[in-house]
Parts: structure tokens; C-alpha cells; sequence
């Protein structure tokens, strides 16, 4: 009787190892759920609520300039500079990164 508890063991030895071989779910990373949140929020800022926002802010920086007068232009420098930046920022982590 105990070389049959022995060769059921060693039956789910076997049968558990292809299970054991495997990838956790997310392909092994840990922090998928980050990854997926971080992505969200990039394709989120960069696509069109990124461009309802930038649109929004340079027609607040447009009234400022016809309020304010020519101290205002330095806000709508800056606001291009930051849209640019926010735009570009795919591009340019892709060619830091060289994916």
C-alpha cells in the first residue's frame, strides 16, 4: 500500500509541472495593474482629453491676453511649451529608451 501513495504522488508531481512552468497572470510582472494604470492614464492625457484640455487651456490663455494685455503672453508661451512637451512625450521617451 505504500508504493501506491508513492506513485499517486509522484503522478501529481507530474501533472502539476507544465502548471508550475507557467507565467503568472499578466504575463509574470508584478506590478501589471500599475503598468495598466500607467498606460490608461497616458493614452488618456495624449489623446483626446489631453487635446480637450490643451484646447481649453489656450482659449483661458487667449482670454487672459485680450484682458491682461501683454503680460499675458508669457502664459501662452509657457502653455505651448507644456502642450509640446505633453504631446511629445511618447516620442521622445521612445527615442531616450530606443524601443
Amino acid at each position: 500500500m505504500k508504493w501506491v501513495s508513492q506513485i499517486v504522488c509522484i503522478l501529481i508531481g507530474f501533472l502539476a509541472a507544465p502548471a508550475l512552468g507557467q507565467p503568472a497572470e499578466g504575463n509574470g510582472d508584478l506590478l501589471s495593474p500599475l503598468t495598466r494604470l500607467a498606460q490608461q492614464i497616458t493614452e488618456s492625457l495624449v489623446g483626446p482629453l489631453g487635446i480637450a484640455i490643451g484646447i481649453a487651456t489656450l482659449a483661458g490663455a487667449a482670454i487672459s491676453v485680450v484682458l491682461g494685455g501683454a503680460k499675458s503672453f508669457r502664459w501662452v508661451f509657457w502653455i505651448l511649451v507644456g502642450m509640446a512637451i505633453l504631446f511629445g512625450a511618447p516620442t521622445i521617451i521612445e527615442f531616450v529608451v530606443g524601443k
